[in-house]
């Protein structure tokens, strides 16, 4: 075998060798989008409940909340927010949130928080909170519950 034949078989070795790793890696990488396609389908609040809103004094408006998240699938779930807000305000200071690093296949997890506001404009507002939830970046359930004053 002469040199040329050597250095051809390395070549067509090593371009071979970069090829497979190459698709191994898209398939692993296909392979765990689904995965997590599937553990964001399983991630569901179940519950969503406040007792309602009071005005303790002066300006400030407080809501005590529970939030109930279960994760049915077989994997854990990484990186879960769930985000409690006014239903009228997208973004404000008082948004209540809160991640969950993990959440093992087939737990439950209950969140009791205060979301607190001013009175004017919690008054003027809709008086509904809205619990959000993402797994990654994907929002995956929501729930909206109207609160009474108690």
């Amino acid at each position: 075998m002469n040199t040329k034949n050597v250095v051809g078989i390395a070549l067509i070795v090593v371009v071979g060798t970069i090829a497979s790793a190459n698709f191994i890696w898209q398939v692993h990488e296909q392979l765990n989008e689904l995965k997590q396609i599937e553990i964001a389908q399983s991630v569901k609040i179940v519950d969503f409940s406040s007792p309602g809103w009071w005005n303790p004094v002066g300006v400030w408006v407080m809501a005590d909340f529970n939030v109930t998240i279960m994760n049915t699938c077989i994997y854990d779930a990484e990186g879960v927010i769930v985000e409690i807000r006014r239903l009228d305000f997208e973004e404000d200071a008082n948004n209540v949130t809160h991640t969950i690093s993990a959440l093992p296949a087939g737990e439950t997890i209950t969140i009791q928080d205060t979301l607190h506001s001013g009175f004017n404009a919690f008054a003027e507002g809709s008086q509904c909170l809205i619990a959000t939830l993402k797994v990654g970046n994907n929002t995956v359930d929501s729930r909206v519950i109207h609160l009474r004053q108690i």
